[in-house]
């Protein structure tokens, strides 16, 4: 959900959020969200649920060529999601 220009209170709940499960960063997707809270310019993100999803979205909206080695992992526990695994 896009957040109004300058709209703190959105953002320190994504961070809240973070810290009540123990995490001390941002997943990719909540840095967006709370960048968009203050107005700044982030770029397009897709979550996909599965590995199927990914290889659809990345083929349809990004990558004609593209397989499931080309795809970012998204995970809470993993800070860089190419290569995790």
């Amino acid at each position: 959900m896009p957040c109004l220009a300058q709209d703190r209170e959105r953002a320190l709940k994504i961070i809240n959020k973070a810290r009540s499960e123990g995490r001390d960063s941002l997943t990719e997707i909540e840095a967006k969200e709370v960048f968009e809270c203050y107005g700044l310019p982030v770029t397009p993100t897709r979550l996909a649920r599965n590995e199927d999803e990914a290889v659809a979205l990345a083929r349809e909206n990004w990558l004609p060529g593209c397989d499931e080695n080309s795809i970012t992992r998204y995970s809470p526990q993993i800070r860089c999601g190419r290569g995790a695994g």
